[in-house]
């Protein structure tokens, strides 16, 4: 899904991130025909930006008590990437999203360790 570098039609490469467009959550909720178990799904719409002229659209499971997510940009988060059973890289149950402005801000710390911010710009 996420995570693929794509050439974007100016022939640049760009990491994918994600458009929430709205905070409505989606929920389904019943009785399992084949367990008879009762579950509670929850959904919300978010769209995949991957360097193409379109962005995909996707459906981004929540837990049970998560907060929808506020409309916005985000990156993936690091704690939506698992090891798989043969070691491969691959997504988790449930993907965590981490604002733009936050992931702009760790993405320079990670660039740039040992640099502490002015007093003034930290508050």
């Amino acid at each position: 899904m996420a995570g693929r570098l794509n050439k974007n039609p100016m022939g640049v490469c760009v990491l994918a991130f994600v458009e929430v467009p709205s905070n409505h959550v989606d929920e389904m909720q019943g009785v399992s025909s084949k367990t008879g178990r009762a579950y509670h799904m929850r959904r919300q719409t978010i769209y995949l930006h991957q360097g193409e002229t379109y962005p995909e659209k996707y459906e981004l499971s929540l837990e049970e008590r998560q907060p929808a997510y506020e409309p916005g940009r985000y990156l993936l988060a690091a704690g939506s990437f698992v090891r798989d059973r043969t070691s491969n890289l691959s997504f988790g149950r449930n993907i965590k999203l981490l604002p733009f402005a936050e992931a702009v801000t760790k993405i320079n710390e990670f660039m740039n360790p040992g640099r502490t911010r002015p007093a003034a710009a930290a508050a």
